[in-house]
């Protein structure tokens, strides 16, 4: 039968005085009987002897009846308790448990007490209750369905104490301390992904990606979460300029703010952007052509400035002041990769149309002629990029606040320093070959493209109009862009251009589906 007692009430249990809990569910020994002693139910208390004449008492947890003497106890009386699973109280095998027998009770340990009730669940701190009812214990290394990290992965504890086989944490981190550790974050440690043209590592003690490292200047094209060649220049030789550089060196230009055309009336903000180095090379041009051939196409809205404006790109500096539209699908109409198109065999063409061994290297690393506004768009959407806005383009020949008359600074043009009309007093081009291999002459600018000045004019991204019209608003991270005008704007001068069309202040256009032997390309990226 279940014993309960009164609170506060004194009790025999197991040879020895108890006082009841509060809760009448509980009790604690307050007087151990001596061996000479038995503890007498009616009183409570430990008396001289070995138990009380005809009564039931306990021997320990055995219930025995004592002879009438009072001096043993009558033969086969004895009934232990602890084979039944109860207590010795009042002489009598009572409760549902034996003294210190233990059971579970979610995942705490309840521990027979002396009324022969289990106690109060003590919980098992890290470990998990085992064992049959009776002699249970907490076992084990975790408690049930807590979790640690092993790795990067997640470990949960099983129902033998243990962890089990850890579960990765894919593109999270396992983060937490060992019982509560969970998945957490954006990214598993040491995973990269691209931010524009730079690299961000996950951290290992957060979760989250870090602060963006910018791609070198020899790999600045971020794909795949790597740094690498834009795809133009993937499999090429690295033969272009002095140094046998990639053909895709793209430098970062430190942003600021500065004049444009060096008048101090249109100033103009420009943020930090890459700026190829060398013109787009034939060799480079041919990689275009055969992704062309083969159908790929810029996605509608493609070649904006995506690090500007929360990827709205450059803001237009005409009075709608919206932003730029990036390209239009109905403009691959006006791409042609023909070699018709290229002026094959013309004097003044580079594009070869064949790239057998007599003629491949020939005119490789001569810079793209022929070339109209939507081909050279479409190619720096391919590759990565976008076409520079005039803003852009104008501050890194002038070397932003430096101001520069030319991109090496004030120094009077010479075929040394560009390829133009310079050549017997300006009287014919500086070198016979028209074009010049890219990289080739030391007029470079701080930072420090090759041929800003010359070989080919430049396609920029905005419409072109007059000073007055183009500059007639401020300029943070602007192009002029309305819907459409007549002309897109061209910088930087050819090798058929006189001195006069040099310095960075010098302005014109072309009409965007035109193609001319002096026009070229040169591709922007972002930092």
């Amino acid at each position: 039968m279940a014993r309960s007692c009164k609170a506060s009430e004194f009790f025999c249990s197991a040879g020895a005085v108890h006082e009841c809990d509060a809760d009448g569910l509980g009790s604690m020994a307050v007087k151990s009987c001596e061996t000479d002693e038995y503890c007498n139910a009616e009183t409570a208390s430990c008396e001289k002897g070995m138990c009380a004449a005809s009564q039931p008492t306990c021997d320990r947890n055995v219930s025995r009846l004592c002879n009438a003497e009072g001096t043993g106890f009558v033969p086969d009386s004895a009934s232990d308790c602890t084979n039944q699973g109860m207590t010795c109280a009042d002489g009598s095998c009572q409760g549902a448990c034996a003294p210190g027998q233990t059971q579970c009770f979610n995942n705490g340990l309840q521990t027979c007490n002396a009324s022969g009730q289990y106690g109060a669940a003590v919980p098992c701190e890290n470990m998990t209750c085992l064992g049959p009812s009776g002699s249970a214990s907490c076992q084990g290394v975790c408690a049930p369905d807590q979790t640690q990290c092993s790795g990067n992965g997640l470990q949960t504890c099983d129902g033998s104490g243990q962890y089990g086989t850890a579960v990765p944490c894919e593109n999270t981190t396992c983060l937490g301390p060992p019982g509560n550790a969970s998945c957490q974050g954006v990214c598993a440690p040491g995973q990269v992904q691209c931010l524009g043209n730079g690299e961000q590592t996950c951290n290992a003690l957060t979760g989250q990606y870090g602060s963006v490292v910018a791609c070198p200047s020899a790999t600045p094209h971020c794909a795949g979460r790597t740094c690498g060649r834009p795809p133009s220049c993937q499999g090429l030789t690295l033969n272009c300029g002095a140094s046998n550089e990639s053909c895709c060196t793209s430098a970062i230009v430190t942003g600021g703010v500065y004049d444009r055309i060096n008048d101090e009336s249109y100033e103009a903000t420009v943020a930090d952007f890459r700026l190829d180095k060398f013109e787009v090379t034939v060799g480079r041009w041919r990689k275009f052509v055969a992704a062309w051939n083969a159908g790929w196409r810029p996605n509608a809205g493609a070649g904006k400035h995506g690090h500007l404006n929360g990827g709205n790109g450059l803001t237009s500096s005409f009075i709608d002041r919206g932003f730029e539209s990036g390209w239009d699908m109905l403009w691959a109409s006006n791409v042609d990769t023909s070699d018709s198109a290229r002026e094959v065999g013309g004097t003044w063409a580079t594009w070869t149309a064949s790239t057998g061994p007599n003629e491949i290297g020939t005119n490789e690393n001569r810079p793209i002629n022929y070339v109209n506004w939507y081909e050279s768009y479409a190619f720096c959407i391919w590759d990565g990029g976008f076409l520079p806005s005039e803003a852009e383009w104008n501050y890194a020949a002038a070397g932003g606040s430096l101001q520069r008359e030319y991109p090496w600074g004030p120094t009077t043009p010479d075929c040394g320093l560009a390829n133009y009309f310079g050549a017997n007093g300006g009287t014919e081009e500086c070198y016979g070959t028209y074009t010049r291999d890219v990289g080739t002459l030391e007029g470079n600018g701080i930072y420090p493209q090759s041929d800003l000045t010359g070989n080919l004019w430049e396609w920029n991204l905005d419409w072109y109009a007059s000073t007055a019209t183009a500059f007639l608003a401020s300029c943070d991270n602007c192009g002029y862009l309305p819907s459409s005008t007549s002309n897109r704007v061209v910088r930087g001068g050819a090798f058929n251009s006189t001195a006069s069309s040099l310095p960075n202040s010098y302005r014109t256009g072309g009409t965007p589906d035109g193609r001319s032997n002096n026009v070229g390309l040169r591709c922007a990226r972002a930092p």
